[in-house]
């Protein structure tokens, strides 16, 4: 068994990403954002699945925009374009679930 902490950073600096642990199959990230800030588009070779732990994140995938919170769980497919903007102060767990070889 692995504990991993994910310290909520944001009342010390803005915009904070970065990976938590992975393994041959999987990557996860810790991504924190301040209300307003943004990541741009960019595209994963990955299956992705974006669970939001707080806030609100408003993401556009391939032209599509929906704001996902706690009660909600995104899926994008290898390739789709998207970018997300912090609606609300958000903290977010990113999986990039690897293709096998």
């Amino acid at each position: 068994m692995q504990v991993f902490s994910t310290p909520y950073v944001l009342g010390t600096k803005s915009k904070q990403a970065g990976r938590i642990f992975g393994e041959q199959q999987f990557d996860v990230m810790n991504i924190q954002l301040q209300t307003g800030e943004e990541i741009p588009s960019h595209k994963a070779d990955e299956d992705v699945l974006i669970i939001v732990k707080s806030g609100k994140v408003a993401f556009t995938v391939e032209g599509q925009e929906t704001e996902l919170t706690s009660e909600t769980l995104l899926h994008m497919s290898p390739s789709e374009i998207h970018s997300l903007r912090a609606v609300e102060d958000a903290d977010v767990i990113v999986v990039k679930i690897k293709q096998p070889m």
